[in-house]
């Protein structure tokens, strides 16, 4: 997810571009790289969020046999998998022919094929969103009953108390991050399709900039939510930032001292 976050946010920027300026872009294949670019970056972003989910639920679900069911090789070949179903899905049909011809750029809804749209948004969009509420609903309520049984019938309450609230926490980290990306998305989404159905509604260009800021705040604020509400994340954060703090003085430290005792074969000057 972190990868598909720093791909937006790079392929956003001619995306601002095209906000300020329509003409910035004016060529088929320059418009269909600017925003496959982007629909595919959010797309994986959406897709990551998703197994990043479906990890969590099974470490809730079956929690004896995680380590058993979720390994490292299964994990790498299901990030291969949606990175590769991302591309063949977004990127692949405009290239190959399923697009619009002679479409003026800053217009989304009128460069891609109808169909593809819609298809994207069921299922690289509406689909897995849903998914994800659904998935949450049942862990939520899932570790709240644990949580309770645990304070009743265990003879260590405390510890596993600990251990539930952690993971409630960390539910909860997640459960802010996909709302936070359905308010991002769902109104620009929306937006497109009354485009393509109701081309008699036309936003003004200050909703729809607007929107596309929304958007693109969804990776900038991902990071930031995972530092504030994630313990182990903000510890990595502190302990690469000590690191590097140290090894900036150290350097400071080392060519403070080679100008004032410079190593030569010369008289040192104190």
């Amino acid at each position: 997810m972190a990868v598909a976050d720093f791909l937006l946010s790079i392929a956003l920027i001619p995306g601002v571009k095209v906000t300020f300026n329509p003409s910035f872009v004016n060529d088929i294949n320059g418009c269909l790289m600017l925003w496959c670019s982007q629909v595919f970056a959010s797309t994986m972003s959406v897709l990551s969020l998703l197994c990043l989910s479906l990890d969590r639920f099974v470490k809730i679900v079956k929690p004896l046999r995680y380590h058993a069911l979720i390994t490292e090789r299964k994990a790498l070949v299901v990030i291969a998998i949606i990175w590769l179903y991302g591309f063949s899905s977004v990127v692949l049909p405009p290239f190959v022919g399923l697009r619009n011809e002679g479409v003026f750029c800053f217009d989304f809804a009128r460069v891609f094929n109808i169909y593809h749209i819609h298809y994207m948004f069921v299922f690289n969009g509406l689909g897995p969103f849903l998914t994800l509420l659904v998935i949450y609903f049942y862990m939520f309520k899932l570790v709240r009953e644990k949580k309770r049984t645990s304070a009743e019938y265990t003879i260590a309450p405390k510890v596993k108390q600990s251990i539930w609230r952690k993971e409630l926490k960390t539910l909860s980290t997640l459960a802010v991050i996909v709302g936070f990306t359905g308010c991002a998305w769902l109104p620009s989404i929306t937006l497109v399709l009354l485009d393509l159905h109701f081309p008699t509604i036309q936003a003004s260009l200050t909703i729809r900039t607007v929107l596309s800021w929304f958007t693109y705040l969804n990776s900038v604020v991902n990071p930031i939510l995972y530092a504030l509400r994630s313990e182990q994340f903000r510890e990595a954060s502190k302990e690469l930032f000590y690191k590097d703090l140290a090894l900036v003085v150290h350097r400071l430290s080392d060519s403070r001292s080679s100008r004032v005792y410079p190593s030569s074969s010369g008289t040192t000057v104190p």
